[in-house]
């Protein structure tokens, strides 16, 4: 049996009548009864509260500084005397609901459980912290939304009103804070004609202030082979050149969760790849299919039957490193069971490929081989202040000097931490 909505009900009245009624000692006590207009009491949780809050607002000025206390039910206490021995006014509730809220399309809507609110009535409130874990779809959405060109920045947003938008975004960490949020609010708030602001002799410029800079030369790179490297416009290309410590690969496999990717094209691509790059890898010892009967399982079932495949696999011996088909994007909910049981669990390292960018091309694959080399231990590249002259080997950290030694610009940190109920570690990054 459902209930009516408790909205509905209260437009059906269509009108209640409230009467306060003075008295306990010296008159500093008000009684408050709530009707309708066919004169049934109004139960309803909370509403009496309300009425007493609003009549205080109303009626402040008739009762200056004297404060009440109300008791949650019928009996509200002043500190002086009220003004009236009785008051009794009526207030149009269809009126009212029609003026903030709209007319509701289904007064007579019928509802389960007297907790449910008319979607209709329902307003998002702004500011709200929201603590729960992003979903892998709702996180990749979120970074396209905030990253912006500089440009962007300063010239996009224009809806800005007041200081006080900026410093609650400031205090509550809602957005990320960027010049334009600055200048426009700067703009708005019109300081230049602020009498407070003159009389201290204070003056707040509308424009940014423009700094010179220097731009510093490129570090050179050095690569395998004795190559180097200057970056052009902060980048640079791999494009016939090796390796500066590649890492022999030669017992891994290809997991699959795919069902539209060829394996085996992939491997061989990818090996062909990294022979061009001075890293030798044989062929995969094993190329692993997941079964079709777990492919509507949960992420973590999926991951777990697939592992039990990969120990039977290797019954002795760890692979070194495990390439990973994914079933969609890494946004897919394969990527973050797969990555925890690998390399927190097991200790493997493992590279993911989405089956979007299997579209081999050479570029493509090159990431790829750089991240494998990495995550192996091996080394792409180095700066060559990093490699001593006289013996051309890599010495790390020998002559790249320490932020404590040397006075070093900090251009961006940030720190990321796991989930809430997880035991994954922190990790902070300075750039």
């Amino acid at each position: 049996m459902g209930r009516r909505s408790r909205f509905a009900g209260m437009a059906a009245a269509r009108r209640i009548r409230i009467a306060g009624t003075a008295g306990g000692r010296r008159n500093r006590s008000l009684v408050v009864s709530i009707t309708s207009g066919d004169n049934e009491a109004v139960l309803i949780k909370g509403l009496k509260r309300k009425v007493v809050n609003k009549l205080y607002q109303t009626y402040f000025s008739e009762l200056p500084g004297r404060r009440y206390a109300y008791d949650g039910e019928q009996s509200l206490y002043t500190v002086g005397p009220l003004p009236e021995n009785r008051l009794e006014f009526a207030v149009v509730l269809e009126e009212s609901f029609a003026k903030r809220f709209k007319t509701l399309s289904f007064p007579l809507q019928i509802i389960l459980f007297m907790l449910f609110r008319c979607l209709q009535l329902c307003n998002l409130v702004s500011f709200q912290r929201y603590t729960k874990e992003l979903s892998p779809t709702q996180r990749a959405s979120l970074l396209d939304k905030s990253r912006q060109e500089p440009q962007e920045c300063i010239q996009a947003l224009t809806n800005v009103r007041s200081l006080a938008i900026f410093m609650c975004f400031l205090v509550l960490s809602c957005c990320n804070l960027t010049m334009h949020l600055i200048r426009q609010a700067v703009r708005n708030c019109r300081f230049d004609s602020d009498p407070l602001l003159a009389a201290c002799g204070i003056s707040i410029e509308k424009q940014l202030t423009q700094v010179d800079g220097r731009v510093l030369e490129a570090p050179r790179l050095k690569f395998g082979k004795g190559e180097d490297c200057i970056p052009q416009n902060g980048r640079w290309n791999y494009y016939n050149k090796q390796l500066l410590n590649p890492i022999p690969i030669e017992w891994w496999a290809v997991i699959n969760f795919s069902t539209c990717c060829d394996t085996s094209h992939l491997s061989r691509e990818l090996i062909n790849c990294a022979r061009n790059k001075g890293l030798h890898i044989k062929g995969p010892h094993t190329l692993i299919e997941e079964d079709p009967r777990y492919g509507s399982s949960s992420p973590v079932v999926r991951v777990e039957k697939m592992f039990e495949k990969i120990v039977s696999k290797f019954p002795s011996r760890r692979p070194q490193f495990l390439l990973c088909i994914l079933p969609e994007r890494k946004t897919s909910d394969i990527y973050r069971p797969w990555k925890k049981i690998c390399l927190c669990d097991k200790g493997i390292a493992t590279q993911c490929l989405s089956p979007s960018k299997i579209n081999i091309n050479g570029q493509y694959l090159t990431n790829v081989i750089l991240k494998i080399n990495a995550k192996l231990g091996g080394i792409n590249s180095l700066l060559a202040i990093e490699i001593e002259p006289f013996l051309g080997e890599p010495l790390i950290n020998s002559w790249v000097p320490l932020i404590k030694d040397t006075p070093t610009m900090i251009l961006g940190m940030d720190v990321s931490h796991g989930p809430s109920g997880s035991n994954t570690p922190s990790i902070a990054s300075v750039i």
